[in-house]
């Protein structure tokens, strides 16, 4: 996927063919649910043994940092799953190189907005997390607001209903604080009568900043 979006940047930035660069190339948003948590705390059947501080997630360090080492417990070489049937003449199914965003330099809205991620942005009666996220590319976007979530987790920085969060200055350099989504947030399962979908809308205001000179 960072591949294809890299290439449709790359192609729509470059116009004629005298490999002349007629115009920048475009500013991206990428956003979505992407089935991957920011940073586990508590250790599951996936990953029994979750580091002192969390792990972050494959996915998210992809996107937020531009590769992804061959030693993290998500990476195809190290993330082993039962499979009947191996690679013919016992070849590597992954190699063990790292894996990149395609040159992408991605910042979250959400952590940019409020210092964090949400705990939260959907919930079932059994589970719940952050799996949705808002990706800007860095240096095209100043996060001017983002939305506020419908809930008080009680952590730093804020970032429940009563909280306007206003771009990095809102955030900064404090630790942010870590609660449980399932058991420490009030917030019931949904969707319900109040939220129609199972997913809770983040987004935000952002303001494009002119191409460097």
């Amino acid at each position: 996927m960072c591949g294809l979006v890299s290439t449709f940047a790359r192609d729509a930035g470059t116009a004629g063919t005298d490999g002349v660069l007629h115009r920048p190339s475009p500013a991206l948003l990428l956003f979505g649910d992407f089935n991957s948590l920011a940073c586990k705390y508590l250790s599951d059947k996936f990953d029994p043994a979750v580091p002192p501080g969390g792990l972050t997630s494959g996915v998210y360090t992809l996107l937020a940092h531009g590769s992804l080492p061959p030693e993290h417990p998500d990476h195809p070489a190290t993330r082993v799953w039962e499979d009947e049937s191996p690679c013919p003449g016992d070849k590597q199914r992954f190699p063990q190189l790292p894996l990149t965003s395609a040159q992408l330099q991605l910042i979250s809205l959400n952590a940019e907005a409020f210092g964090r991620e949400p705990p939260l942005t959907t919930r079932t009666a059994s589970w719940a997390g952050c799996i949705d996220f808002v990706w800007l590319s860095r240096g095209d976007f100043s996060v001017a607001s983002a939305l506020a979530m419908p809930y008080d987790d009680g952590g730093l920085p804020p970032l429940g209903p009563d909280f306007s969060a206003g771009g990095s200055s809102s955030g900064g350099s404090r630790e942010p604080t870590w609660r449980d989504p399932l058991s420490d947030i009030a917030f019931s399962p949904i969707p319900n009568e109040f939220y129609p979908s199972d997913h809770l809308a983040v987004g935000g205001e952002v303001l494009v900043l002119p191409p460097p000179m």
